[in-house]
């Protein structure tokens, strides 16, 4: 059994007095917040004026090619949205990001250093709302000519002659003849 003093409705009973006693309800440490706002009236703006220039329209590219999406759904992943417009070479596999059959290459600028920065994507994780702004490349696309053989690398002494191995997938490494 709880002593008397270490009861909850003994605890709110002392808390409430002290409260009471500093004159400021529901502050224990009054001299701690200032009742002052954080930020001053003249720079105060409506959401309605900070937002106002924001639109609902995606854009990204995809293998080279712009995309404007007007009506994104934000519940969509990039991996169903991929396969719905019949880029089919990325696969639904463990649906949790583990196996690798759903990676995607996507880029970015980053004005810091003034480089781009590319990282693999777990599509089926990902959400389509998350590439907006970037460079979005899919496996379908990376036998294009324009890219070069830094994806597709290959030792005829591991892998035999006539395989290449692809570096993109991050969790395992396949093998393809």
């Amino acid at each position: 059994m709880l002593e008397a003093s270490f009861r909850p409705s003994t605890l709110i009973a002392r808390l409430s007095s002290k409260a009471a006693a500093t004159k400021t309800p529901g502050i224990m440490a009054p001299g701690l917040i200032s009742p002052d706002p954080a930020v001053s009236h003249d720079a105060m703006q409506s959401l309605s004026e900070v937002t106002s220039s924001y639109d609902d329209t995606l854009r990204f590219y995809l293998n080279g090619t712009k995309v404007t999406l007007d009506d994104a759904d934000p519940e969509v992943t990039l991996l169903e949205y991929l396969r719905g417009i019949g880029l089919t070479g990325t696969k639904l596999g463990c649906a949790e990001g583990g196996c690798g059959a759903c990676t995607v290459v996507v880029s970015q600028f980053n004005p810091t250093t003034n480089k781009i920065y590319h990282a693999s994507v777990n599509a089926c994780l990902a959400p389509l709302v998350s590439v907006d702004g970037k460079h979005v490349i899919t496996v379908s696309d990376s036998s294009s000519k324009s890219y070069s053989r830094l994806e597709l690398t290959g030792s005829p002494t591991i892998l035999g002659r006539g395989h290449w191995q692809c570096q993109a997938t991050t969790s395992s490494t396949r093998t393809y003849r």
